[in-house]
């Protein structure tokens, strides 16, 4: 996956949110625009989206429809 892929899918999941919690995480991204390194970015943005999953999951109760990246 290229670095604009997991950004937009990164969007994407952040625009799924409630809109609480997706107007915080939506602070999130200029900090991870920051980072140079793509395999660094990559791996960091994976794992912010699977906090993102968990974070929607305790805020709706729904489960979320997968566990990869949309």
């Amino acid at each position: 996956m290229t670095r604009d892929k997991a950004r937009a899918a990164l969007l994407r999941q952040i625009d799924g949110l409630p809109d609480k919690q997706a107007a915080i995480a939506h602070k999130l991204v200029p900090i991870f625009d920051e980072i140079e390194d793509d395999a660094s970015y990559l791996n960091d943005v994976n794992t912010l989206m699977a906090a993102l999953q968990f974070v929607e999951y305790m805020a709706t109760g729904v489960r979320p429809r997968s566990d990869a990246l949309q």
